[in-house]
């Protein structure tokens, strides 16, 4: 009987060592670099600067075949908006309803537009994701299975803070990585 007790508890340890796949998340969010990282920064008044649009961890392994959401931002103005792959916005920046010739193919982090920004001033700036003007799901930012187009997903905003907040520039609490401790009193003055 040991030997059983044995082998059974030495399967259900080897069991635990095995990775487990990081469930998908379908998070949507904006970003000041490509990889996911960074949603909250400094910068200067008067600068221009690139933030992405970007989907995490998709659960739809065919990648994208269109999307579908609504921007909202405060203290800068949006000066251009370019789409990943062959897309065609049926609404108008900031309202996106986008579908694609080709699908944008699958990555843990699936860049959909990148858009360029003027800070207008010192006050903190804010960014928001909500639903398209016209939602093909009630109530939630979308995109298309890459392989399936009819298979419609929801998109969760990866949030920082209120409500539906995604990203900031010049928030109070946005400490860049590596920060000394004058840029972090900086923050405070």
């Amino acid at each position: 009987m040991r030997p059983v007790r044995h082998l059974m508890l030495g399967a259900v340890l080897a069991l635990l060592l095995i990775p487990q796949p990081t469930p998908a998340t379908d998070e949507v969010g904006i970003f000041f670099d490509e990889h996911g990282d960074q949603n909250c920064v400094r910068a200067e008044p008067y600068s221009t600067m690139n933030a992405y649009l970007l989907l995490l961890d998709a659960s739809a392994s065919g990648g994208v075949s269109g999307w579908e959401c609504g921007l909202d931002y405060e203290n800068v103005m949006l000066t251009d908006v370019v789409f990943n792959g062959q897309a065609l916005n049926m609404s108008s920046a900031p309202d996106f309803v986008v579908g694609l010739g080709n699908p944008l193919p699958w990555s843990s982090v699936i860049k959909l537009v990148q858009l360029s920004v003027l800070v207008t001033g010192s006050d903190p700036v804010g960014f928001y994701i909500y639903p398209s003007s016209t939602p093909s799901l009630e109530g939630t930012p979308v995109y298309a299975d890459g392989a399936n187009p009819g298979n419609l997903l929801p998109m969760t905003p990866k949030t920082i803070g209120e409500q539906a907040l995604v990203a900031g520039i010049n928030r109070p609490g946005c400490i860049p990585e590596g920060a000394t401790w004058g840029q972090v009193k900086s923050l405070y003055n």
